[in-house]
């Protein structure tokens, strides 16, 4: 399926969408720009959030104007739908991990093994060839990063939201796997459920700037070398896999040595490793992939 920013979508499918992107965001490792480029609509969205700019200030004093030219109905419809799936998921997603996180990887991973080969089946073989392996290089660094503790910094929230949006936009590139990297991502969990607005007022404005500084960006990117750069970050995106691999040592030395067989986790963590209720979860993932795809039109 390739991609059309110029087609319509209906209502309810712009909150599906929306919805199933909200979700994908809560869990580290997958974006919800990933969801947007396998549902079609991911152009769509670049070149909205690209019509924002300093201009658009001036343009709120006519807001029929404003909500025309920046695609509003568009962005409202896909923002109603996360806000829907952050605020019902969150604390779905947060029991989950902490009561069986094999299930709840093992579902992910279907999703993003299913995103990589359908995004791979669209690229040139020549441009898998020169950009999806530097881009599985560059992920595989980004996982490795060691973990910092900010938590409790509103100027780090401000700053961890302007870095989120940017890797929320990009397919491949989880906006929450950022917070989770600054430390942040328990503190903005815990502002979603608590709803706690200081704390979700500054993430916002830092996306805000985020959208300001990089969409345009992207937008004259994907224009150009919009080949190039998706299997580039085909590559990337198939970095993520390594932690998204249900089975995993809380207490490896670095993220490489942190897959477990589902025997080794039993042994090593202690806990059940849910080996047939993953297997399935992993199934049902690719079957949503499959199932978005194939009504990315409505």
């Amino acid at each position: 399926m390739e991609q059309d920013g110029n087609r319509s979508v209906s209502f309810i499918g712009l909150v599906l969408r929306g919805l199933a992107m909200g979700i994908a965001e809560l869990v580290p490792g997958v974006s919800g720009g990933t969801i947007a480029f396998m549902t079609g609509i991911y152009l769509q969205l670049v070149r909205t959030l690209a019509t924002f700019g300093f201009a658009s200030m001036q343009m709120l004093r006519h807001p029929k104007q404003f909500w025309l030219h920046h695609n509003m109905s568009f962005l409202a419809s896909l923002g109603l739908g996360m806000g829907i799936g952050i605020v019902i998921f969150a604390q779905i997603i947060g029991y989950s991990l902490a009561h069986f996180p094999p299930v709840i990887w093992a579902f992910f991973f279907g999703v993003i093994c299913t995103s990589i080969l359908h995004m791979a089946r669209q690229r040139s073989n020549r441009a898998l060839v020169l950009f999806a392996l530097p881009g599985l290089i560059l992920g595989l660094g980004f996982v490795a990063l060691p973990v910092a503790d900010f938590s409790g910094s509103l100027p780090m929230i401000l700053f961890a939201g302007a870095l989120a949006i940017c890797a929320w936009i990009l397919p491949g590139i989880s906006g929450s796997f950022v917070l989770l990297l600054l430390g942040l991502y328990d503190d903005v969990i815990v502002a979603v459920t608590d709803r706690d607005l200081q704390v979700l007022a500054t993430l916002a404005c830092g996306c805000g700037l985020g959208i300001l500084l990089f969409a345009r960006s992207l937008a004259w990117v994907l224009d150009r070398y919009a080949d190039q750069l998706l299997a580039f970050l085909i590559g990337f995106m198939s970095s993520a896999l390594i932690k998204l691999w249900p089975w995993q040592d809380p207490n490896a030395a670095s993220v490489f040595s942190a897959p477990l067989s589902p025997v080794g986790y039993t042994s090593i963590v202690g806990q059940s490793a849910y080996t047939e209720f993953a297997v399935l979860a992993g199934l049902l993932g690719v079957l949503a992939l499959w199932l978005m795809t194939k009504y990315a039109n409505d």
